[in-house]
């Protein structure tokens, strides 16, 4: 009888041991299929490799977040990706902003949930759809197509059913349609041996003035101008043209500009864009009155452009291009030169493009079949430009408010601290001034109400009341002053530096505890055998204090903070130049290495080392700090790099982020986690996604889950289906 108990429990044990190990190969698979996908070299597309990295995650602990961080970070560009049966020739977003329509190739019009990118209503069937807009008050949408003969059709946006019969007239197909800026009319224009520009009564469909004529067979795109007064199109001869609104003559000479398909209207109606090229992709820019050219044509590296768009505040162009994988290119109208990179994802000829009311996206319609919501700014948002701006030397510390709405920061020579607004960078209230040369350290207290900072340069320790910028009481006396900190109860502050030992000219590192309220001494000083001590810390319960020593031997220190009495023994780290308790107090996390760069992990009770070292780091590391959940830890360099690491594993959490133009003096995570901000020595703050939880913001790059065959193809058929995007629906078979 136990004999067989014993068995059935060993056997059930084994099979357990064999669905982890089977589940665990099944998620490395999926991760090596996705990572082929999203370089391109394996066929699949973004959204496959999305589910599939989430799927993993899902499935098996390991590989961890790691590749689901890569994949943030390389399509950090990428805010959403919306499926469609089709390609997509053209979108527009409605003017609030809260949708998106799309013309498909399957003759459809289809609307769509622009933060979601779930579909709104059903779609609105029209013949060989090829070009949508939005009437001005979002309550219309128009679209334009026909086979044979062209078409246009007016909808209403909300139940998607047709307002009024389809208006004909055009002997071709319509390939693009807008409303007039009063709602009142729309333009149409159209190719295939067609070739007019016409206006329509928006309300009755009737036409209004005779068609307009160019010496083309085909119009490509039509546009009103701001003020409703002008029409700009552009045709198969090569050429941009504008007209007259109410008369429907031609305004001066025609514009020429080899392969021309697109053209708009800057908001202010002053100048105009075109784009196209035949083998090169050209954007070029026109003065709306004279028709005379302003600058050099854009060059795009992308081929021939498709769509251009400018941005509502003039301040940016957007380009769609015409290469085989897809590319579009952000310009700078004043300059004339590409804003980054082009943003890329292999989608195929891209149709069309737009910008969002705000200017902060911009939507694409691809051949992939795909809508593409796009982030204007992707990269982190940078506080200061590199030696310049609103900093004048390096920056040298960043601490986030405990709200996570401010972020305070300290430099190099500018004798005080500034802080900034976290969600638009702008500085908050003027710099408090004070201290007589560089502000090494800064820290809000835990109620947000004060700030502290130290000076290694004026050896002092300073209080600010956060919301005046004004000084609280006397400054606190502490010889080259690396570092402070509040207590968590805020009541005290503690503070490392140190002096140099006249006998023999060796440094001598102090802790010092000081009352919050008087900023009277508590105590005597704590001193290290360590060398200066450049960095100090609160235990969460506020009983210990930590330290790093930074002569070239280096270490970590614990401190009882009622005592002044050292805890232990040292903890030996090179050159250490951080220190951080983790949030439940049970681990340091240590960051030096003159000689090899690591980051190392103690245990706080035994101050025995955990696991090893974790490299990465090209040279000596200046900041580590836990995230508020304490699965991670993020390390600033020499190298100029901010790095992530599994707190538990010690392995590292993706690529180095890079921007910084030399060292890396700073880091740390706000208090939700959702941020991590760096100061470096380039004169800039930089704030960055942490992508606290990876598997849920890839999730919010899709529309679907996986279909339950996918999941049979992909996957495996021999592992239960999981819904690995909770409240995405689930794709239809077949």
């Amino acid at each position: 009888m136990i004999a067989g108990v014993a068995g059935f429990v060993q056997a059930t044990h084994a099979k357990r041991e064999k669905d982890r190990l089977f589940r665990e190969t099944t998620s490395y698979g999926l991760v090596a299929e996705a990572q082929s996908m999203l370089a391109h070299t394996r066929a699949g597309g973004d959204v496959r490799a999305f589910q599939q990295l989430v799927a993993a995650r899902r499935l098996a602990q390991t590989p961890g977040d790691g590749p689901l961080l890569n994949a943030l970070e390389e399509t950090s560009n990428t805010r959403q990706i919306i499926e469609t049966p089709a390609e997509v020739h053209s979108v527009a977003v409605s003017p609030d902003g809260k949708r998106i329509v799309s013309a498909g190739e399957d003759g459809t019009v289809r609307v769509w949930d622009a933060d979601s990118g779930q579909p709104v209503g059903q779609p609105m069937t029209a013949d060989g759809v090829r070009s949508v807009a939005f009437s001005p008050d979002g309550k219309r949408i128009a679209s334009g197509g026909g086979s044979q003969v062209g078409a246009v059709w007016v909808w209403d946006a909300a139940t998607g059913q047709p307002i009024g019969q389809p208006i004909t007239g055009h002997t071709g197909p319509v390939s693009s349609v807008a409303f007039s800026p009063d709602g009142q009319r729309i333009v149409s224009g159209a190719g295939y041996d067609d070739g007019t520009v016409r206006v329509w009564d928006a309300a009755t469909g009737q036409p209004v003035g005779a068609p307009m004529k160019a010496d083309s067979a085909q119009v490509f795109s039509v546009a009103f101008s701001p003020d409703g007064r002008r029409i700009v199109s552009t045709g198969g001869d090569g050429t941009v043209r504008l007209w007259d609104a109410t008369t429907g003559q031609p305004i001066g000479q025609p514009m020429a500009h080899d392969g021309v398909q697109s053209a708009a209207f800057s908001a202010d109606g002053r100048r105009i864009v075109s784009g196209g090229g035949s083998q090169a992709g050209t954007v070029r820019m026109w003065d709306a009155d004279t028709g005379q050219p302003i600058g050099e044509p854009m060059t795009s590296r992308t081929g021939p452009v498709d769509s251009v768009a400018f941005s509502p505040d003039g301040k940016r162009i957007i380009a769609g291009g015409g290469s085989q994988d897809g590319a579009m290119q952000l310009w700078d109208p004043g300059t004339g030169q590409p804003i980054g990179e082009p943003m890329s994802r292999d989608t195929g000829d891209v149709y069309s493009v737009a910008f969002s009311p705000d200017g902060q996206r911009i939507v694409s319609g691809n051949a992939d079949t795909t809508v593409r919501v796009w982030n204007v700014d992707a990269g982190p948002l940078v506080i200061g430009q590199p030696r310049g701006g609103q900093h004048t030397a390096g920056v040298l510390d960043v601490a986030f408010s405990p709200d996570g709405r401010r972020i305070a920061s300290a430099n190099f020579q500018e004798e005080g601290v500034r802080l900034f607004d976290v969600e638009t960078g702008a500085p908050v209230g003027q710099p408090l001034l004070g201290h007589r040369g560089a502000v090494g350290s800064v820290a809000f207290s835990p109620d947000g109400k004060r700030i502290v900072s130290g000076s290694y340069m004026d050896n002092t320790v300073r209080l600010w009341n956060a919301d005046s910028g004004q000084p609280v009481g006397q400054p606190m006396t502490h010889d080259r002053v690396n570092s402070v900190a509040f207590s968590p109860d805020g009541k005290r502050i503690v503070s490392g530096g140190g002096t140099e030992d006249p006998a023999n000219g060796t440094e001598v590192g102090t802790v010092r505890l000081w009352d919050a309220d008087t900023g009277q001494p508590v105590g005597q000083p704590m001193t290290s055998k360590a060398g200066m001590v450049v960095s100090v810390a609160f235990s969460p319960d506020g009983k210990r204090i930590v330290s790093a020593g930074g002569d070239d031997d280096g270490a970590v220190q614990l401190w009882d903070a009622d005592t002044g009495q050292p805890v232990g023994q040292p903890m030996a780290h090179k050159a250490v130049s951080s220190v951080a308790f983790s949030p439940d107090g049970k681990r340091i996390a240590s960051g030096g290495g003159s000689e090899d760069g690591t980051v190392r992990l103690w245990d706080a009770v035994t101050g025995q080392p955990i696991g090893q070292p974790m490299t990465g780091h090209t040279d000596y590391v200046t900041s580590v700090a836990f995230s508020p959940d304490g699965k991670r830890i993020i390390s600033g360099g020499n190298d100029g790099t901010v790095r992530l690491w599994d707190a538990d594993t010690g392995k590292p959490l993706g690529g180095p982020l890079t921007g910084h133009k030399g060292t890396v003096e700073s880091v740390t995570y706000s208090p939700d986690g959702q941020r991590i901000a760096s100061g470096g020595y380039d004169t800039t703050v930089r704030l960055w996604p942490a992508y606290p939880d990876p598997a849920a913001a890839l999730c919010a790059k899709i529309t679907t889950n996986m279909s339950h065959q996918q999941w049979r193809d992909w996957v495996s058929p021999d592992i239960d289906y999981i819904e690995a995007c909770p409240g995405l629906p689930v794709a239809a078979d077949g």
